[in-house]
């Protein structure tokens, strides 16, 4: 079952990287701001929202505002479906995922 994830999310980034001959992160599709995109990456890595209010030196209500926004953003109603769509679009790469499996 790993494994598979581990195809899927390899096949999810290499589709990611070239659309039409462009690179979708540059275009950050969600109009997401650098700390959004950061926040998202420390919650893909399994940092709790109290991890990250600590590394970014903000409150927790902060971070919950910053997720609200991500979620509304990008359409979706979880941290899952935020970071599944974040990779697809290059956002976040595997190698920010990569150390959760192992």
């Amino acid at each position: 079952m790993i494994r598979q994830f581990i195809k899927m999310e390899i096949q999810v980034t290499a589709d990611s990287e070239d659309y039409n001959g462009k690179d979708l992160a540059s275009d950050n599709i969600f109009n997401l701001t650098g700390k959004d995109i950061s926040i998202l990456s420390s919650l893909a890595k399994g940092k709790s929202y109290k991890m990250v209010a600590e590394d970014y030196g903000i409150t927790i209500n902060t971070v919950r505002e910053h997720i609200r926004n991500i979620y509304h953003k990008m359409n979706v109603h979880s941290t899952t479906a935020a970071v599944l769509l974040a990779v697809k679009h290059g956002l976040i790469h595997l190698s920010t995922l990569i150390y959760l499996i192992a």
